[in-house]
């Protein structure tokens, strides 16, 4: 995994590009380049890992580029339940739940992807308050979709409760 600066690298990230993603649609230019200008950006190559298993989760990943795969990790049983591309995130579950990862997340292709730590999180609040609200509607919007896969996965399979 390798760090690189928004600027002065090859990569060219832009903010009306970003928009089109699920995860900043609605947000302003503005509040997003707050967001990568303080936050991390990687690159990824294919297969390289981006966390493991039980890694603290103190910080989430949007992928700007390329496609992630989730791998559950239960026991000794690794099963992929989630593919992750294009302006949605990963690991903002866990940090919201104050639980380590319980799962590990790698590269399918290439991809970029920008860290975003909780602290810089609370900055958006403070610096761009209504950008806040969108991510924060955006990501639980997220998180309602993957919740209602879920539940049809499970009466399609008839597991109970």
């Amino acid at each position: 995994m390798q760090a690189l600066a928004r600027q002065g690298s090859n990569v060219h990230l832009v903010a009306e590009q970003l928009q089109q993603g699920s995860l900043f649609g609605a947000m302003s230019a503005d509040g997003i380049n707050f967001l990568l200008d303080h936050g991390q950006i990687w690159q990824l190559s294919k297969n390289e890992q981006l966390y493991a298993n039980g890694d603290t989760a103190s910080r989430f990943f949007v992928v700007c580029s390329g496609e992630l795969r989730f791998i559950k990790v239960h026991g000794d049983v690794e099963v992929r339940t989630r593919r992750v591309g294009f302006g949605e995130e990963i690991g903002f579950v866990a940090m919201i739940s104050l639980q380590p990862h319980g799962g590990r997340v790698e590269a399918a292709e290439p991809s970029i992807v920008l860290e975003i730590s909780c602290d810089l999180y609370a900055q958006l609040h403070a610096n761009y308050p209504q950008d806040f609200g969108i991510l924060t509607l955006n990501l639980a919007r997220d998180m309602a979709r993957n919740i209602q896969r879920l539940n049809r996965l499970l009466c399609d399979n008839l597991i109970q409760y």
